[in-house]
């Protein structure tokens, strides 16, 4: 089966291997940014009308470029895999927190700062897979296995829309 997939998608012996956790890292985030973009407009459109949406989104838009400055920031201060690894850990303390929150504590001003989470979410994890490959694969393995990681992300939008 390993043959046959190193034949058809052109690498290398040894690639797949290398390339595995990348297609499934990035296949997770873009799952999950799919089903969490489904879920915070059903969350903000229940409380909210549709014509603050674009309020939502500029917020968005402004944001990214503070979080962005405050990631790059910490990025030179600490090494790529603690960054990553902490990016990650407080993803999913937020998620859950604010799972918790929409079940229990039913505050007001919560839809539309998820909404803006999973925005700020969405750009954030992306780029850190892309920075991950790109410290992790030479020149050559990025020109081989960039396709494969991109597959990933084309599968999870699939996997996170039909979920």
């Amino acid at each position: 089966m390993n043959r046959v997939l190193n034949r058809v998608l052109n690498l290398q012996p040894g690639d797949f291997a290398r390339a595995a956790p990348f297609f499934f890292y990035y296949f997770l985030i873009i799952a999950s940014y799919s089903m969490g973009q489904v879920a915070r407009d059903a969350l903000f459109l229940d409380r909210f009308k549709a014509v603050q949406l674009p309020y939502a989104d500029i917020a968005i838009a402004v944001l990214v470029g503070f979080v962005v400055a405050f990631y790059l920031w910490v990025s030179r201060r600490t090494n790529l895999k603690n960054l990553i690894s902490i990016c990650l850990l407080v993803f999913a303390l937020m998620a859950s927190g604010f799972w918790w929150s929409a079940h229990y504590a039913k505050w007001p001003w919560l839809f539309p700062v998820i909404y803006v989470w999973v925005g700020i979410f969405g750009v954030l994890a992306t780029a850190q897979v892309w920075t991950l490959a790109n410290f992790v694969w030479t020149t050559r393995e990025a020109k081989r296995l960039f396709s494969l990681l991109g597959s990933g992300g084309i599968l999870g939008g699939i996997f996170g829309g039909f979920f």
